[in-house]
């Protein structure tokens, strides 16, 4: 199937925080086997990210990022936010074959609505007939 970059990246990242919690057999596997299928196109987009960010931020002496808080950088040079954000949205648009099929699990008991939201397309949450 086709996805996005960024559709992997937040469905990898859903798939490893519910993969943190006990689940159903059926959950467990269908998380696993969505990390697998999804670890490598995961990991190259953390790794374009992270050059686009030593293309556009402020480094120390040392060499490494400003960091402003968790998760941001100092750019190097502000008026140039706009490309570093634009070449972000464009890797995060990049279309990618994924070798894997949608996958039918149990929805676990509780979930939050971004995870449910990432793991669309990629998990199909079947009610239980049994209530």
């Amino acid at each position: 199937m086709k996805k996005k970059l960024i559709e992997i990246v937040n469905a990898y990242g859903a798939a490893e925080a519910l993969s943190r919690e006990k689940c159903a057999y059926g959950l467990a596997l269908a998380l696993v086997r969505l990390k697998k299928a999804l670890r490598e196109e995961a990991a190259f987009y953390l790794e374009q990210e992270r050059a686009l960010a030593r293309k556009y931020g402020q480094t120390d002496d040392k060499g490494h990022l400003v960091m402003t808080r968790p998760g941001a950088f100092a750019f190097r040079d502000p008026g140039e936010r706009e490309n570093y954000d634009r070449e972000r949205r464009e890797l995060g648009e990049t279309e990618t074959e994924v070798d894997l099929s949608p996958v039918k699990a149990q929805p676990p008991a509780e979930i939050a609505p971004a995870a449910l939201e990432a793991l669309e397309g990629f998990i199909l949450f079947e009610e239980s007939d049994s209530k």
